[in-house]
């Protein structure tokens, strides 16, 4: 998890804590925002605050 003060503070405590799995499900028509789908549940972030969130590509 990237960022920093209260936006990791923000993103933490909407779940997207280390080792969560996530799906992007959808993007707006020029990447803006995207909905993601983790913990049973769908959360849309704007592309800004995504970037602060590292992944890594796992198969299913």
């Amino acid at each position: 998890m990237g960022g920093t003060g209260a936006l990791r503070r923000r993103l933490l405590d909407m779940g997207l804590t280390p080792g969560t799995k996530v799906l992007v499900r959808k993007t707006a028509p020029f990447g803006d925002p995207l909905e993601l789908s983790l913990r049973g549940y769908e959360l849309t972030l704007r592309g800004e605050d995504a970037r602060n969130i590292r992944v890594k590509v796992v198969s299913q």
